[in-house]
């Protein structure tokens, strides 16, 4: 780099070269100073932007790759949560997707959730724009949940984990509840969840259910993990 600068320097002297010889060897020595100074500047702002351009390019690159990734796996999420309706008979399957949103002061982040995917039985109208960027702090189960890895319950023990999640299940005629967590590699990147409008369901069931949330979330775990 400082033979490459020096040759610069020597180039722009050329044309100044019969002033250049007039000058007294002080002042040579100064304007010489000058010019290694300037093209050292250049060069390195020259450098500086190249590499910006590069960051950005290489950003984009990155997330046109995990936009085409998230392409190719929501027909996969959407045929998992088409398969759990039909071998659950649930009324409705959905993920929520948890992110980071702003930090506070201290840099501990918000956690905040989508509801990225769903699918519903019969008529029921679909609700995922209802639910974007839900706050999952003021939700109390979603502890319970992460501490159990999966839970099972009627719309009545919902209200004593959380009276909040419980009024808006009430609010769709709910009448119970299970929900999984997404992990893969020790991280946990969302929950899935189904919701029945059943008056009863018995134990074996109930297995039955559990165990199909169980399957189909690791299948959908991975396919979110590929987009991470």
């Amino acid at each position: 780099m400082d033979t490459l600068i020096k040759l610069v320097a020597d180039l722009i002297k050329v044309p100044l070269s019969n002033w250049y010889k007039g000058l007294s060897e002080t002042t040579k020595f100064i304007v010489n100073e000058i010019v290694v100074v300037v093209v050292s500047c250049c060069s390195f702002f020259f450098i500086l932007s190249y590499s910006l351009d590069k960051f950005d390019e290489r950003k984009s690159e990155r997330h046109t790759e995990g936009t085409i990734q998230r392409i190719d796996v929501q027909s996969d999420i959407m045929n998992n949560l088409r398969w759990l309706i039909t071998q659950t008979e649930c009324k409705r399957a959905f993920v929520i997707e948890m992110h980071n949103g702003v930090n506070n002061p201290s840099g501990l982040p918000y956690l905040y959730g989508e509801m990225t995917y769903e699918e519903t039985n019969d008529s029921i109208p679909y609700i995922a724009d209802m639910y974007q960027k839900i706050t999952l702090s003021t939700y109390k189960i979603g502890v319970f949940v992460h501490q159990k890895y999966e839970w099972f319950g009627t719309l009545e023990e919902v209200m004593h984990q959380d009276k909040k999640l419980y009024n808006i299940l009430k609010n769709n005629n709910v009448t119970h509840f299970g929900v999984i967590t997404l992990s893969k590699h020790k991280c946990d990147v969302g929950f899935l969840i189904v919701t029945f409008t059943d008056k009863t369901i018995s134990e074996e069931r109930k297995k039955h259910i559990i165990g199909c949330l169980s399957k189909y979330g690791n299948y959908i775990a991975n396919d979110l993990t590929l987009v991470q």
